[in-house]
């Protein structure tokens, strides 16, 4: 549903990869799993119109999925209080308009 390619367009081309690269960085770091969680915001706000940017965002999310975390760093996976542990959602949440 992209129009014309205007300035924004080329602007948020030259950010993506910098977001890549800094989430990234803190997925290396051992926070995978906070890094993960704000590619989702990211893709969430890419996918509809800005579908390859989205794809970009979406193969770094599956590359932080395969990371492992420091549980005693990474607080981006909600605490589990019955097993002292992080533990990821078993299925993503649902979409929001």
């Amino acid at each position: 549903m992209r129009i014309h390619p205007t300035d924004d367009d080329d602007a948020l081309k030259a950010i993506t990869p910098v977001l890549a690269d800094a989430l990234l960085t803190l997925g290396e770091s051992g926070r995978p799993e906070t890094a993960n969680r704000l590619a989702g915001r990211a893709w969430a706000a890419l996918r509809h119109r800005h579908p390859t940017e989205a794809q970009r965002v979406n193969a770094l999310m599956h590359r932080l999925a395969r990371m492992p975390s420091d549980p005693n760093h990474d607080q981006g996976a909600p605490r589990c209080l019955t097993h002292n542990s992080t533990s990821a959602p078993s299925h993503p949440p649902a979409a929001t308009s």
